[in-house]
């Protein structure tokens, strides 16, 4: 055997023609296979190969492009016409070479049955008693949900007992026809992935409620009680790269598997409800709670989601690759991450700190404004927690009494971190002051709980942390015209320098830990505008990065287009110009017509001048001695606007 039979294949060995490479699961099979090294081409905005559903069979060079890939990937999970058009196109195709046709397919082509009626659900309800305490309800809820065993999981070999749910029976006909091609055509290899929910990478079904939890528009995710197969959407190209390269052994001696084409489900090993996934990421975007799933969503995203389809999956078996491999809902933070990270959504948490008197509450107030954030001031929080009823509240006022009315870092640190963790500073983020200004303080607030530091949602460490700077000198100056208590401001201000000298200073802490930090004068009448420069632009609901960058590059495109448009013109007006003087025609009309453009240019750069020079120089003073004129109201208003003008004359020259 040579070398070459015995060289394992490597993902560069591959090319595989993604469909749609814009859509969602297209755009991430794309995004993981292009990752490990696969060679991928495909369709999209911003490809240049042909759309499968413009391909002409009679062009041979169309043809040729999509036949030399080893692989075609095709996605039915939300349109089919691209799949059939694909089956048409491969039906009288002459294949010269072994293909592989991937088709993911929705799991609902494996039937399952719809729940109850919600009315119905809620009718139920109001049979039950209600003078229930809250704790005994949750913990009924739970009880209920354990009780409760999933439909009887479908596997692989239930593949001939069928039947497809109704919102399917297209995909369901397709899948069938593509499996008889395979069989009918020797060098064509059909594999079908049965996929349920997915999510990740911004979402796709979840995503009208992850945006209404975030925006604040919905307070409860809506859930169903049914049992469903999830898949983190990336997942799909790692079942393709392991059906490269690593392809399932069939089982020659088993006559009932030569039955059976090749149908692989893809999910996670539990089929948890859709209540404990709402649940899940409700505690990540809002309070935790849920209420009953009444949503208009297209009806195809909403039968997986109300159908009961719980299914054994063994495909991807351990993989190191598998992303999320917790499942949905320990991972649920991460998903969330990736949903605020794909529409530029991450929280922004600012602190501003700097010596006493640099005024770094007045800018970190100018900070959340601007920036929509909310403002954290620690002390008005301890004095709203002493108020406060409740088992907090009491622990707030035993702290305080512990130290004799005295509010130390522990009480600051337990008040902020209780208010950093609500829902709007966790979706959007923060902006606080002074909450931190020396090492050893930063390290016992943001050092706390090292175990949660891994989470990609903390909420105690800041993104982003503005120091302002001042000599001494400048600020004792600023602070004796707030304040007559000057000994008090040297005494803070030395405390703090000595806290921060040579290697322990705060600035260390944050640089140790990469955190991005800028510092800037504190006075300086510029200030801000670096601050705002540093943050960037606020936080807000918007379309992905990937496609403003495809508008944009359209923009381009057009803009380009038209500027060569308008040269063209201009170069055959040039040209048509030459010819008319050779010609010895329409000479005078051509020359008066360029001594008219010279003119207007010539008398509109003048007019320019003369009025930027009127408004500069001119403009100012007579509207200064119009309103003079008007509050003194003289008996000769003339005479007395031109005293005006020759007394600031005068004042102007000296």
């Amino acid at each position: 055997m040579s070398d070459e039979e015995d060289k394992e294949p490597q993902p560069s060995d591959f090319k595989i023609f993604v469909n749609n490479r814009d859509s969602y699961v297209g755009s991430a099979v794309t995004a993981y296979l292009t990752k490990k090294g696969f060679v991928v081409y495909g369709n999209g905005k911003n490809e240049n190969l042909v759309n499968i559903k413009d391909l002409n069979v009679d062009d041979k060079e169309q043809v040729k492009t999509i036949l030399s890939e080893n692989m075609l990937v095709f996605d039915m999970t939300e349109e089919t016409e691209s799949t059939k058009f694909a089956l048409d196109f491969i039906a009288n195709a002459t294949l010269n070479r072994e293909i592989n046709l991937v088709i993911f397919s929705p799991l609902l082509c494996w039937g399952g049955r719809s729940l109850k009626n919600p009315e119905e659900e809620e009718e139920k309800k109001e049979d039950e008693p209600e003078d229930k305490p809250e704790e005994t309800e949750e913990k009924h809820e739970e009880e209920e949900e354990t009780e409760k065993e999933p439909f009887t999981p479908v596997n692989e070999e239930d593949y001939l007992k069928r039947i497809p749910h109704e919102l399917v029976k297209e995909q369901y006909i397709l899948e069938s026809r593509a499996i008889q091609l395979g069989h009918e055509l020797e060098r064509l290899k059909v594999t079908i992935f049965g996929v349920g929910l997915l999510y990740g990478r911004g979402e796709n079904i979840l995503n009208p409620f992850f945006r209404a939890l975030w925006e604040g528009k919905m307070n409860e995710f809506p859930v169903t009680k049914s049992h469903i197969s999830c898949i983190h959407v990336m997942n799909l190209g790692v079942a393709i790269s392991k059906l490269l390269l690593e392809p399932p052994e069939e089982d020659s001696d088993d006559p009932k598997a030569k039955l059976l084409p090749k149908y692989h489900i893809l999910g996670e090993e539990n089929c948890p409800t859709f209540k404990a996934i709402g649940k899940a990421f409700s505690k990540v975007l809002a309070n935790g709670k849920v209420r009953e799933f009444n949503e208009d969503i297209p009806e195809l995203h909403k039968g997986i989601l109300n159908t009961e389809l719980a299914a054994e999956s063994t495909f991807l078996g351990e993989s190191e690759d598998i992303v999320c491999q917790a499942g949905i809902i320990e991972s649920a933070a991460k998903v969330v991450d990736e949903f605020r990270s794909k529409y530029g959504l991450t929280p922004l948490k600012v602190l501003v700190i700097g010596p006493p008197g640099s005024g770094y509450p007045e800018v970190c107030h100018k900070i959340s404004e601007r920036m929509k954030l909310p403002f954290i001031d620690p002390l008005e929080l301890v004095g709203a927690a002493t108020k406060e009823q409740g088992e907090f509240g009491d622990e707030i006022r035993g702290m305080m009494e512990e130290n004799e009315g005295a509010i130390n870092d522990e009480i600051i640190c337990k008040v902020a971190h209780r208010r950093m963790a609500a829902r709007d500073c966790r979706n959007y983020g923060w902006a606080i002051s002074g909450f931190a200004d020396t090492f050893a303080k930063a390290g016992e607030i943001f050092d706390h709980g090292e175990e949660e530091e891994a989470s990609p949602h903390f909420e105690h460490i800041p993104t982003h942390v503005v120091v302002l700077t001042a000599d001494d000198k400048v600020l004792e100056k600023h602070q004796a015209v707030n304040s007559d208590d000057s000994e008090s401001f040297k005494k803070a201000l030395r405390k703090y320098r000595k806290a921060n000298e040579a290697e322990e200073d705060v600035f260390k802490f944050f640089d140790d830990r990469s955190i991005s930090s800028i510092i800037v004068p504190a006075f300086h009448p510029n200030n801000l505008d670096e601050i705002f420069k540093f943050l960037g632009e606020p936080h807000f609901f918007g379309r992905p990065q990937e496609e403003i960058d495809a508008e944009i590059a359209e923009a381009e495109r057009i803009e380009k287009e038209k500027k060569e448009v308008e040269a063209k013109a201009k170069e055959e007006q040039l040209v048509s110009e030459e010819r008319n003087w050779e010609n010895g025609e329409a000479i005078h009309d051509i020359a008066v017509k360029r001594m008219e453009e010279e003119d207007n240019k010539f008398l509109g750069e003048k007019s320019a001048l003369l009025q930027k020079y009127l408004d500069d120089e001119v403009m100012q003073h007579v509207l200064a001695g119009i309103v003079q004129v008007c509050k003194d109201m003289p008996e000769d208003p003339v005479d007395a606007l031109a005293e005006f003008l020759f007394a600031e004359n005068r004042r102007m020259k000296h």
